[in-house]
């Protein structure tokens, strides 16, 4: 058999072996080359009536109708911006991911400063206001490294072993939280330890639950220079923070943005149809993004 009629053999069992419901929707041969004249126009008048709700797939020479899968549009812009803009063949697609990747990086770049930062604040911290005390140094919260940067000390937890006597100078931390929780209970200055009264209870129980103990303790006295430079990068660190949550808030921003506006445009380029139930779309199929759009 000559080569030719090999490739006339291939083609029409191709054509048998189109799915019958692509052919109950439309599907046509575009163009082939063995139709004759007026079959071609009568299959192409067909594929330009298919009905609401198809959409063209070309594979080479070949054209036949499936069924849309909008509603898929938004949710790619909603997962990665800019993608529903480009399956539906808008130039913005361009402008959301640009956006996109000016919002990771940011995001990245500026959780490096905070990691970084946090890291120089502690051990500063580590090496130079806690030195002075033995034990293991457990890392505390970000609130105590905050508290650190405003007191030059923490105080004792207790002036009295085996009982809780509240460190009394003002200058410390622990000084300064127990004069606070006195004057908002209402405890008595002359009063400097329990007199079972409800009111010491309750500023007592505060104290406990907030005051720097023994482990914790710090001191920069003798080291306001290295405060100094704790406290720039204290200021450094929560900056960073900040910046890296302004860049995630316009990220899921970008994102929103991105998904309502293909489904604004999906809305707003179909039509309802003559019984009222219908609505066309002017979309892609996936696996043709840069195929011709089909309007309705």
């Amino acid at each position: 058999m000559s080569t030719p009629s090999v490739l006339r053999a291939l083609m029409l069992a191709a054509m048998v072996a189109i799915p019958a419901r692509a052919r109950a929707q439309g599907g046509v041969l575009h163009d082939g080359p063995f139709a004759p004249d007026p079959v071609r126009a009568r299959l192409r008048r067909s594929a330009d009536s298919v009905g609401a709700g198809a959409s063209r797939l070309h594979i080479g020479r070949w054209s036949f109708a499936t069924r849309d899968s909008s509603w898929w549009v938004p949710l790619a812009s909603l997962v990665v911006p800019g993608s529903g803009q480009l399956l539906l063949g808008q130039p913005r697609a361009i402008a959301y991911a640009a956006v996109e990747a000016f919002t990771v990086f940011g995001y990245l770049n500026q959780h490096s400063e905070m990691v970084r930062e946090r890291n120089r604040s502690q051990a500063l911290a580590h090496d130079v206001a806690r030195a002075l005390y033995p034990g293991s140094l457990p890392v505390g919260p970000w609130a105590y490294y905050e508290d650190m940067e405003k007191y030059v000390e923490s105080g004792v937890y207790t002036r009295v072993p085996g009982s809780v006597v509240p460190e009394t100078d003002v200058s410390s931390y622990n000084g300064w939280l127990w004069a606070d929780v006195r004057q908002r209970y209402s405890v008595p200055g002359n009063v400097q330890t329990d007199d079972g009264s409800a009111a010491y209870q309750k500023a007592i129980t505060e104290y406990k639950a907030r005051a720097i103990r023994d482990e914790y303790r710090w001191t920069w006295r003798n080291a306001e220079l290295e405060q100094d430079v704790y406290r720039q990068a204290i200021r450094s660190k929560n900056q960073a923070n900040r910046d890296a949550m302004a860049n995630l808030r316009l990220m899921a921003a970008n994102h929103l943005l991105s998904m309502l506006d293909a489904f604004v445009t999906l809305r707003l380029s179909g039509r309802f149809g003559a019984n009222g139930d219908d609505t066309g779309f002017t979309a892609s199929l996936p696996w043709a993004p840069f195929g011709r759009p089909r309007t309705r």
